[in-house]
């Protein structure tokens, strides 16, 4: 994910390595930064639909703060520019 968002600057693919890697066990902070991707990739319903499951799947898990954060960034973002 780091590779494709600094030296391609790709955030839609890089949002998309980090998703598959929170998928493969990594830390529960990486569905954050890949939704914060999708939505700087000008595709914020993907990034709501991930946050939205990651709460459903893992109400209290250690980053749920920063996910309601990110969350209500994104349903801002989507009440401005329906997608």
């Amino acid at each position: 994910g780091y590779h494709y968002l600094w030296e391609i600057q790709d955030a839609k693919r890089s949002a998309e390595l980090f998703q598959r890697a929170s998928e493969l066990g990594g830390p529960q902070w990486l569905l954050a930064t890949s939704a914060a991707l999708f939505s700087k990739a000008g595709q914020a319903r993907i990034a709501h639909v991930i946050l939205l499951d990651a709460l459903q799947k893992n109400p209290n898990g250690p980053h749920v703060d920063r996910i309601k954060v990110r969350l209500a960034e994104i349903e801002r973002i989507l009440q401005e520019k329906p997608q």
